[in-house]
């Protein structure tokens, strides 16, 4: 069975917005970053978080042609990322992933909005192809530093184009203490992925260092606040080793456990000796999935 592709209309029909950015750096820091003008004293976090619907709208991220310099010259002019946000603002260099160094200048873009979920389009598309010019130009030239406003021709544009997501996002102490006291004790900030089915989520696979050779099996609508979660109770934090996209994660996730019941470690743990690459295997047999298993 082939594994139905992820596409943006399958996650949202809520394009509200676009950003303009240098390089896909949601690895390094997963944040939406502004410039702050000299004469400028406000950040512009508090104009976007009063615009921007974070429960449901997405912003599409492109590297715009004018870029100086771009780290990524293959995709200067294409649109690159799908994202949405938590409503948590701060200083950029706070929520930086403290193993990962940045390739921008922190110092220029010092003002941030925390990222709840990212996409990478699998196939960038060159943003001025696929939108009439009156609208390009208005995107494109109109929305420095700033949130631009597409339109429903951009929607229109992506909604068929498949994108892949981005886990593991999170390692600042900023962005997981927020996790672990606003969002993980409170369900309604668990926004489900696929708005579409309403049981869509993940099925992970973490790990422990203390414990090698098991890997504990279970499903989250979003796997790092699940970690976050589950950190507080053991002596190291988990890693998530892999995640796969479900329709129904829940269903697939009893299943995922009836399949490996030979290798549970405990009848009442969700505990299984296996191997990451026996989870992936296993969870290519599981119908429903959303997420493509290579």
């Amino acid at each position: 069975m082939t594994a139905a592709p992820i596409t943006v209309g399958t996650i949202t029909d809520h394009i509200s917005w676009t950003d303009q950015i240098y390089g896909r750096g949601s690895r390094e820091a997963p944040i939406v970053t502004f410039a702050r003008p000299e004469r400028q004293t406000d950040s512009y976090t508090k104009t976007a978080l009063k615009k921007v619907d974070w429960k449901r709208d997405y912003i599409v991220q492109y590297i715009p042609l004018s870029t100086p310099e771009p780290r990524q010259p293959d995709l200067v002019g294409k649109l690159v990322s799908l994202v949405s946000i938590y409503p948590k603002e701060g200083r950029t260099r706070d929520f930086i992933n403290p193993d990962k160094t940045p390739d921008w200048d922190v110092e220029r873009w010092p003002d941030a909005i925390m990222m709840r979920e990212v996409f990478w389009f699998s196939d960038p598309p060159v943003l001025k192809d696929i939108l009439p010019a009156s609208s390009f130009k208005a995107i494109s030239s109109d929305a420095r530093n700033r949130l631009g406003e597409p339109g429903p021709e951009l929607y229109e544009a992506i909604k068929d184009m498949e994108v892949e997501p981005v886990l593991d996002l999170y390692r600042s102490r900023t962005a997981l203490e927020y996790l672990r006291t606003a969002v993980e004790p409170n369900p309604a900030m668990q926004v489900v992925a696929n708005r579409r089915t309403g049981k869509a989520g993940y099925v992970y696979a973490l790990s422990l260092p203390e414990y090698p050779g098991v890997l504990k099996i279970g499903s989250a609508f979003d796997p790092s606040v699940r970690v976050c979660g589950l950190s507080t109770a053991v002596p190291s934090d988990f890693t998530i080793e892999d995640a796969i996209l479900f329709d129904d994660c829940r269903s697939a996730e009893l299943e995922m456990h009836r399949r490996l019941a030979a290798v549970r470690h405990r009848a009442d743990r969700e505990w299984f000796r296996c191997t990451q690459a026996v989870f992936r295997a296993t969870a290519a047999t599981i119908p429903g999935r959303v997420t493509a298993i290579a």
